[in-house]
């Protein structure tokens, strides 16, 4: 199906795990192994869960994705519609967290790859140089099994993945004035290929009931519509789709089964 994947977004703490210094020549042998080992396990699961059950076009699979969200230099869950800017002078919202950790983005992407969780995100939740260090130490930790995301553009993607990311995760950088750039987004994709692109289209629902691609920290709504035609249109673009049912964020609701 077009939408891959259903992520279900969990953190959870294991005992520690020894990390170790990787030349950059074993990194990037690393990086690759781990690339193609977690292709090549999403689609056994894939091909394990069809294996003979006929399956309606276009119906989602679930999998299971653990995701590093960092904030200041640390690791949070961050009930989603209260991450914003001042703007114009004004006070942002208070920030309301589900947890705040003492232990850096390397202890969870250590415990990921301990547990075979290829396919997990990093993602910069703000642009600072403690939230960046914090998120390539995770993907030293776990070469090739994370995507990156947050303030992804064709001027920082080669790094990230340079850096041990199997993929970049980007919204706000191909989209400007609520309208996606098709010229930046193909300027991604030349730069870096469709394999190593995830389009993140979190969302949040209109008054007209659709959904629609929010930006910026999930403050602005894009003209953009998630829907099948969107789907079709953009999976040329990209090897994955990462989608946030926004409204229910680190609210512990659950799924968004109206978006689902």
């Amino acid at each position: 199906s077009l939408l891959r994947s259903l992520f279900l977004f969990l953190s959870f703490s294991l005992s520690d795990v020894g990390m170790m210094q990787l030349s950059s020549i074993t990194q990037r042998q690393r990086t690759s192994d781990h690339v193609g080992r977690g292709a090549r396990k999403r689609a056994r699961v894939r091909a394990t869960r069809t294996a003979g059950v006929s399956v309606t076009a276009g119906a989602p699979s679930v999998g299971f994705r653990p995701c590093i969200d960092i904030h200041d230099g640390r690791v949070k869950q961050i009930v989603g519609s209260t991450l914003s800017d001042a703007a114009g002078g004004s006070a942002p919202q208070k920030l309301e967290t589900n947890f705040d950790s003492n232990l850096g983005g390397a202890h969870y992407a250590a415990m990921y790859r301990e547990s075979d969780l290829p396919g997990g995100h990093v993602i910069m939740l703000g642009a600072n140089a403690a939230s960046k260090e914090q998120a390539l130490s995770a993907l030293r930790a776990y070469p090739g099994g994370l995507q990156l995301g947050g303030g992804v553009t064709t001027a920082n993607a080669r790094e990230y993945l340079d850096a041990g990311a199997s993929h970049v995760i980007v919204t706000s950088y191909v989209f400007r004035d609520g309208m996606l750039d098709a010229t930046r987004l193909d300027a991604l994709v030349k730069e870096v290929g469709k394999d190593r692109v995830v389009l993140d289209l979190s969302c949040r629902k209109k008054p007209d009931g659709k959904y629609y691609v929010v930006t910026d920290r999930w403050q602005k709504f894009s003209t953009l519509a998630v829907d099948e035609q969107t789907l079709t249109a953009l999976a040329t673009s990209c090897d994955e789709f990462l989608v946030h049912g926004v409204d229910v964020e680190g609210k512990k609701l659950g799924i968004d089964d109206d978006l689902v």
